[in-house]
């Protein structure tokens, strides 16, 4: 019984000693492109300069120019179009795509339609 009572008060201090950050969201915003997905995205990119949406998940890139897709890069495997294990994606300043696999540990670099550079 003494478990309970010294462990009650103890859970309400943890508790109430949480810090919650508040995010605030641009009141106007505007949708780029309404693109239906049959899988969840794990990161999206956008191409200000080409007009394209790159959004990586599940292994692989799937490359939409405009709002239609024009090409999927990856999967598991070793081949250049292929990793291990990506887990990231950005835009170089040049503005083409910068993947990472972390598990061969290499930064891959592709232009908008998918061709690896």
């Amino acid at each position: 019984m003494w478990k309970i009572k010294f462990l009650i008060p103890l859970l309400l201090l943890s508790c109430s000693s949480l810090n919650f950050q508040r995010v605030d969201f641009p009141v106007a915003t505007r949708d780029i492109y309404n693109i239906i997905l049959d899988f969840t995205p794990e990161k999206t990119i956008y191409s200000a300069v080409d007009k394209t949406v790159y959004i990586m998940a599940m292994n692989k890139i799937h490359i939409y120019t405009e709002g239609r897709k024009i090409n999927t890069i990856g999967g598991l495997g070793f081949e250049q179009y292929q990793f291990n294990k990506l887990t990231d994606i950005t835009l170089a300043p040049d503005g083409k795509l910068l993947a990472l696999d972390s598990f061969q540990k290499i930064i891959r670099k592709f232009d908008r339609y998918g061709n690896r550079i």
